[in-house]
């Protein structure tokens, strides 16, 4: 009798699991769009829009970053996780200046992310350092109109924040520096 009760709670508990686990990914490809723009105008959703710019998958991650422009025109990302049913659900969004620089954290540890505007095409490479630890990483973004770029950050290091960013031309010469 105790054997069959356990077993009913096993059953039980796996479940709930999968059924919590289960509704928290909700966004699938199609809706994707859609999603963001409630996520990111809640009530004015029906009357404002994004465009996707760019998608990518961190390394071999859950995590996907996903580059949109808002109806401003200003640029912004979106941190989203896979689950295990294929379906995503948003972790983290935001904007800011052209070009940024976020951590983000996986499963299987953090990352620095660069993302950005290079429509004109006069930025040839990224350099990120880091302020506070000692971590820093390049980026080619030649030829790329809207780019996502990352490396993993050393196990021993949490977050990179804040980084300075150099942007160089085709000359290696430098032609800004973001905070």
């Amino acid at each position: 009798m105790k054997k069959r009760w356990f077993i009913v709670f096993v059953l039980l508990f796996f479940l709930s699991y999968a059924t919590a686990t289960y509704f928290q990914y909700h966004i699938d490809n199609v809706t994707l769009q859609e999603d963001l723009t409630e996520w990111i105008y809640k009530e004015q959703a029906d009357t404002k829009s994004i465009e996707i710019l760019r998608t990518t998958q961190v390394d071999h991650t859950s995590s996907h970053i996903i580059l949109f422009e808002l109806e401003s025109g200003e640029i912004a990302f979106a941190h989203m996780m896979q689950g295990w049913n294929g379906k995503f659900k948003i972790v983290e969004s935001g904007w800011g200046p052209a070009i940024t620089y976020r951590d983000i954290q996986t499963k299987s540890g953090g990352y620095g992310v660069i993302y950005g505007d290079n429509s004109n095409l006069e930025i040839d490479s990224i350099r990120a350092d880091s302020l506070e630890v000692s971590f820093g990483f390049s980026a080619d973004v030649s030829n790329e109109l809207y780019f996502i770029k990352y490396t993993k950050l050393p196990a021993s290091i949490q977050k990179a924040f804040p980084v300075e960013l150099r942007l160089y031309d085709n000359n290696d010469r430098e032609i800004d520096r973001v905070n």
